[in-house]
């Protein structure tokens, strides 16, 4: 039976800014895995709201695997966390996952208060993640802009694992999204 894998995309098709061209690519040469991809259209923040759409267009009652990159590092970690009999392992790739300053990264368009920004940031849930076991279940790849926060929050949550991949870009690359969808087939 394939594994299902959720990708969670922050941006419309075709971003040529996070290379979101790649995914189909990556994709195809994993046919073992069932993988569906959540289209938001538009630049999106992994809200309550839109983790809500996810769920109700995602086709898999349950995921073995969700993956997210940046914005959208936030909201595997958010749906795996709200929703835990649904998604299996939790891969986020570079994602601000310590940054309280919700303006720094234009999420102030997404978030109303602070308060909001801060109730979806996984340091700020680092207790409830350990204590939930999604941290045996979650991979962080520290990448070149986030590197720092994601090694921050993995010495938080006990058992999560980090992975390093500094030296590819910040965006969607075949290296750290095939090292995902590869570790996700064993």
């Amino acid at each position: 039976m394939k594994r299902s894998v959720l990708i969670l995309p922050a941006t419309g098709p075709g971003d040529v800014e996070f290379n979101s061209g790649c995914l189909p690519e990556v994709i195809a040469a994993r046919p073992a895995l069932d993988i569906e991809m959540y289209a938001p259209g538009r630049l999106v923040w992994y809200t309550p709201e839109i983790r809500r759409d996810v769920l109700a267009a995602a086709r898999f009652p349950r995921c073995d695997a969700v993956i997210g990159f940046s914005k959208s590092g936030l909201g595997a970690v958010n749906l795996a966390l709200e929703h835990p009999g649904r998604f299996g392992e939790v891969f986020i790739f570079d994602s601000p996952v310590t940054e309280t300053d919700r303006a720094r990264y234009g999420a102030e368009r997404f978030y109303a208060t602070d308060k909001d920004w801060l109730a979806d940031l996984p340091a700020e849930r680092a207790g409830l993640i350990a204590s939930s076991g999604l941290g045996g279940r979650l991979h962080l790849l520290a990448g070149p802009v986030f590197g720092g926060q994601m090694r921050d929050l993995a010495g938080m949550i006990p058992g999560c694992r980090l992975h390093d991949f500094t030296g590819v870009g910040h965006r969607w690359d075949p290296e750290w999204l095939g090292f995902c969808l590869d570790a996700i087939s064993r």
